[in-house]
């Protein structure tokens, strides 16, 4: 499939969703012409998936929202004028568009434009002349889906227990609603083609817990929160998730050394739980995983490490930023170094991804230890190493990629190698306390 393909796919339906299964076409099955088997990324024609994805969501005749079922969802200018129409019925925050742009700064920022905001007039005035029937006829088939997906997505009441928490929590967090805001639209949405000023993120405490399903990560995508501290005033969590699988964490401990902050980095792989779509699990290099469970369509809830609610009024979500937080570190890393023909490359055991590594002055020393160790040229030996992640252009007039810049290496170890991403780290299910 081409983009051009892609595009009269995606006309000829109306509304598709990116890549999750749901009432409506999958737009990555098409492109892959078969039902997936996890992650889109990892399918071969993952890279093709990618931009054609981006491709679309650069598109002026395409809408990327959240409005079926809270996945990413491309909705073809054909139809706009039935959701100005329908749009009582619908939820709002679904039909907010969201693109990504590159700051000067080389990072990545949701922009959301709420509805209507992003609306052209000619579809504000095509919409108005709609009536209901006629509107649920231009949408077909999408028009069963949406209807359904509203009531799926409905909240639980308050004083009822939702489907992972009991009545007391949820009514402890409406409270809090109550009492610190009113009006604040959430985050809804990623990628997409409006214009229009950014929506803040509100804080991650501020939303009851319904559980939802995993959404994509096409581009991405970071969420952050303030959480208790068990030795200190609390701790600031920042957690960015990649659309190749791997994730990134920074953990500030604040006033924890002396006054001071103490910062920490972590990195890995995440999958999905056993028979829960909502849940995230997040394997790094060693140690139990961590548990989350996505919430409210722009929140991540911390777990316990059995998969429990994590007990007390204390806040443990996390809450979807409005930029991307790359987390470049400098952080600790274990992986398979080779340098050949002045080029050094790092693949990290951790993630099981490979980068390559700028040849600055720090990295002389690896170099030449490197040399010295090696059985032969261009084997890769096991280092650790400390250093940043930055992106940068190979070379004038290439295209910018991720790159490290070492700023230190601790020691250089031919004999070992690495241990398989994720080895020894079972799927994690969800216990129930007795």
């Amino acid at each position: 499939m081409t983009t051009r393909s892609a595009l009269a796919f995606v006309r000829k339906r109306g509304m598709v969703l990116m890549a999750a299964r749901g009432p409506v076409p999958s737009l990555a099955e098409a492109i892959a012409g078969a039902p997936l088997r996890g992650s889109w990324w990892g399918h071969p024609r993952g890279r093709l998936m990618f931009r054609i994805f981006e491709a679309l969501a650069d598109s002026k005749e395409i809408l990327v929202c959240r409005l079926v079922d809270g996945k990413i969802t491309f909705v073809h200018r054909r139809i706009w004028p039935a959701l100005v129409r329908l749009a009582p019925r619908l939820p709002k925050r679904g039909l907010a568009a969201v693109r990504q742009e590159h700051t000067e700064s080389g990072r990545h920022r949701n922009v959301i434009t709420p509805f209507p905001d992003w609306v052209p007039k000619d579809v504000r005035r095509a919409g108005e002349r709609l009536d209901v029937a006629a509107a649920e006829r231009l949408l077909g088939a999408a028009a069963g889906a949406l209807s359904g997906s509203a009531r799926r997505r409905t909240p639980p009441r308050a004083g009822r227990p939702g489907r992972q928490g009991t009545a007391r929590r949820l009514a402890t967090r409406l409270a809090v609603i109550a009492l610190l805001v009113t009006g604040i639209a959430p985050l809804a949405g990623c990628g997409g083609s409006g214009k229009g000023p950014a929506v803040a993120a509100p804080a991650a405490s501020e939303v009851p817990g319904t559980p939802v399903d995993a959404p994509e990560v096409p581009y991405a995508t970071t969420y952050a929160g303030d959480i208790p501290c068990a030795d200190c005033p609390g701790q600031r969590l920042t957690l960015t998730l990649f659309p190749d699988g791997t994730w990134r964490m920074r953990r500030v401990y604040r006033g924890a050394e002396a006054g001071q902050d103490r910062t920490f980095y972590d990195l890995g792989r995440r999958g999905d739980a056993e028979d829960d779509r909502s849940r995230l699990v997040l394997r790094g290099a060693a140690g139990e995983p961590m548990l989350f469970r996505y919430v409210a369509g722009d929140r991540l809830q911390m777990l316990d490490r059995e998969g429990n609610d994590i007990p007390g009024d204390t806040n443990d979500l996390l809450a979807l930023q409005p930029s991307v937080d790359s987390i470049a570190g400098p952080m600790a890393l274990k992986g398979l170094y080779t340098y050949m023909a002045d080029a050094a490359s790092f693949k990290d055991c951790a993630t099981g991804g490979t980068l390559p590594i700028l040849p600055v002055a720090g990295s002389s020393a690896l170099q030449a230890a490197y040399l010295a160790a090696r059985h032969a040229p261009g084997k890769p030996v096991l280092v650790d190493l400390t250093a940043l992640f930055v992106d940068r252009a190979p070379e004038p007039g290439a295209a910018v990629r991720e790159h490290l810049i070492v700023t230190q290496y601790q020691r250089v170890a031919p004999e070992e190698s690495c241990t398989p991403p994720g080895a020894g780290v079972a799927k994690a299910s969800p216990r129930k306390r007795s």
